[in-house]
């Protein structure tokens, strides 16, 4: 070993250990200089002999401070992997001064945090907290002890409101003895976190205020409710059964089963033993008796009341598909709007009490009774108020207007457009009527024809047929059969002739007699009421215009004869 000198480095020689190698020692006398990493080599040493400090550069490239006079200031160097705001303690088995543990000490708060336990020494250890004005103070009981540990509470001085926050779990908060004695105006209150066992039972009544009324007792499957003096209250107006709520008898919900694609909204509705889905009950006793079907919609009172197994059907109106039970793909929109069907399928029914009678399928009725009497008859469309509304067995009729087709019973396959048309028809069958009140008296003739404002508006011959086009065409024919009139008052006055033709306007207008055939505007016209002429032919306009009761006469031409 050398002696070291200013300004010389310190040498060591024939070290007998071979992994030892000479460094450099640095010396400095300027107050508060440190070396840094770039000023030493791994291993080497740097002296402050102002500052009394020792420093070394570790395999790590960092300079370190291993070593400072007595009463230097400074920070004091612990183990490398010391944790930030660890609490120093002395290590009995390594002999360490300075040792890290698992109790810290936050910089800014004072909180004091640990893996382990504060235990006293005695049986009677106090934990004291000095700074009375402060909140937010907990006391954490120690997992796993015995049941018969516990926390008490000493205050000197208690002053203005404590809360005190017990974990989850069982036990006893017991205040003035083993009860709670009373209580202060002002709000207190205790909320549990759970509760599988045990009750809390009270000497009095549960207000929500001070001084308030509330109950001595529940009632099963009553709803609380805060009353008109904030005071809890409850009803048998205001139930609830676990799944649906019931509001002065009018349920709210899903319905018997419960199921999520339901809803229901009035006294017993869907309330049968249900398994249908996607059903939509409103109204008292819609779809009461329903059990399996499904994707049905009942609005109002008594809608597909005694529906059972149908499904995809559509009621809204007081008793709509009232009596329906298996069929499906019914709409019935209106008061008692197919009312009596049970088993007709594929009705559509919109109107006050429309098809109200209807047992059949394939029947559509729109407009105040229409159809209502209908009962058997099939593929019957009404259209207008009253359209076929005394039909009862008559099928394949269409009536399209106000009262079209109004008093048909059985006849079938007649065709009514306007209001009114064929209004009177009873039995007959294979009409055709086209206009206001066109075909309007007819109640038995088969196969009559009239297009046009009140076309054969009289007729109602016995057998024959009736050909009226035009404004009041064939408008007087009554009992006159195998008529035909094409052309605005065509025959008009023609009451009891038979096998007359008029084409034109006017054609024939004032004749009575039989077998005319009048072509052209105003041919064979008559010129007076009551014109008895038979068997003439009239071509052109105003052919055989005068004549009245001449008979077997034929003239062509304008104004001819």
């Amino acid at each position: 070993m050398q002696r070291l000198t200013a300004g010389s480095s310190l040498e060591v020689n024939n070290m007998a250990q071979a992994n030892f190698t000479p460094i450099q020692l640095y010396r400095s006398t300027t107050a508060s200089a440190a070396p840094t990493a770039g000023n030493l080599a791994d291993g080497e040493l740097a002296i402050n002999t102002n500052d009394g400090k020792l420093y070394y550069k570790d395999s790590g490239g960092t300079v370190q401070l291993i070593a400072s006079k007595a009463g230097a200031s400074g920070d004091v160097v612990g183990p490398a992997s010391a944790t930030d705001n660890a609490v120093v303690r002395f290590d009995g088995t390594t002999g360490k001064l300075v040792q890290n543990s698992v109790v810290t000490i936050a910089d800014s708060t004072g909180d004091i945090a640990g893996a382990g336990s504060i235990t006293s020494t005695s049986a009677s250890g106090i934990l004291t907290r000095a700074a009375a004005t402060q909140d937010g103070v907990e006391l954490i009981g120690r997992a796993g002890g015995s049941s018969s540990y516990k926390v008490t509470l000493t205050p000197a001085t208690l002053g203005g409101n404590r809360t005190l926050t017990l974990p989850d779990t069982t036990g006893t908060v017991a205040l003035t003895g083993s009860t709670v004695a009373s209580f202060s105006a002002g709000s207190t209150g205790f909320t549990p976190n759970s509760a599988t066992t045990g009750a809390v039972t009270l000497g009095g009544t549960l207000a929500t205020t001070n001084g308030g009324t509330g109950l001595t007792s529940f009632t099963a499957n009553q709803v609380f409710y805060a009353s008109s003096t904030s005071a809890v209250a409850q009803s048998s107006n205001l139930l609830y059964s676990g799944t649906d709520l019931t509001v002065y008898g009018i349920t709210v919900g899903r319905g018997v089963g419960a199921l999520p694609s339901n809803t229901v909204v009035g006294a017993n509705a869907l309330s049968s033993s249900n398994t249908g889905t996607s059903l939509v009950a409103v109204g008292e006793s819609a779809l009461l008796s329903n059990t399996s079907g499904a994707n049905s919609t009942a609005v109002g009172r008594y809608a597909l009341y005694a529906n059972i197994t149908g499904g995809s059907n559509t009621a809204s109106g007081f008793q709509a598909l009232f009596s329906n039970t298996t069929a499906s793909n019914n709409t019935a929109v209106g008061y008692q709007a197919a009312y009596s069907g049970v088993t007709a399928a594929r009705v559509t029914a919109v109107g006050y009490q429309a098809a109200r009678s209807n047992t059949t399928s394939e029947t559509t009725a729109f407009g105040y009774s229409a159809l209502y009497a209908n009962t058997t008859g099939f593929y019957n469309t009404a259209i207008g108020r009253s359209s076929l509304s005394t039909n009862t067995t008559g099928d394949n009729n269409v009536g399209l207007g106000a009262e079209s087709l109004n008093a048909n019973t059985t006849g079938g396959q007649n065709i009514a457009i306007g209001t009114q048309a064929l209004s009177s028809n009873t039995t007959a069958s294979g009409g055709t009527a086209v206009g206001y009140q066109a075909g309007y008296s007819n109640t038995n003739v088969d196969s009559l024809t009239a297009v046009g404002y009140q076309a054969a508006y009289t007729a109602n011959p016995t057998g024959g047929r009736i050909v009226a086009v035009g404004r009041q065409a064939l408008y007087q024919t009554s009992t006159g059969t195998n008529n035909t009139g094409v052309g605005s008052y065509a025959f008009y006055t023609n009451s009891t002739g038979v096998k007359n033709s008029g084409f034109g306007d006017q054609a024939g207008y004032y004749q009575t007699g039989s077998d005319n055939t009048a072509i052209g505007s105003t041919a064979l016209i008559g010129n007076v009421s009551g014109s008895s002429g038979s068997y003439n032919t009239a071509v052109g306009s105003a052919a055989l215009f005068s004549n009245t009761t001449a008979s077997n006469n034929t003239a062509v031409g304008y104004q001819a004869g």
